[in-house]
């Protein structure tokens, strides 16, 4: 099995998978004990959050969709990461 194929295959992968499928909006988790994540996290509109993909991470997870019905998912990983509000439809267009 490929690293990729373990990481949504659990039971938070399967719910990140069926919102993927209905949904192109964002989710984030922390679970890094870093509080100024959840706080850059909660300050973003148009996401949600879930539980976390990997124990002790924090990320946002944007669906993406294409032809035929297919649909995939961009994950960002890390307690360091800096998203100003008015960058995530931007950047969540990117991953299309």
């Amino acid at each position: 099995r490929r690293s990729s194929d373990l990481f949504i295959s659990g039971a938070n992968g399967e719910e990140i998978v069926r919102h993927s499928r209905i949904s192109t909006e964002p989710r984030w988790w922390t679970d890094d004990g870093v509080a100024a994540m959840a706080g850059m996290f909660g300050s973003l509109a148009w996401t949600g959050q879930m539980a976390p993909l990997t124990p002790g991470s924090s990320g946002i997870a944007f669906p993406v969709h294409a032809d035929r019905g297919q649909c995939g998912l961009v994950v960002f990983l890390g307690s360091e990461i800096a998203l100003p509000s008015d960058a995530l439809y931007e950047i969540h267009a990117r991953c299309f």
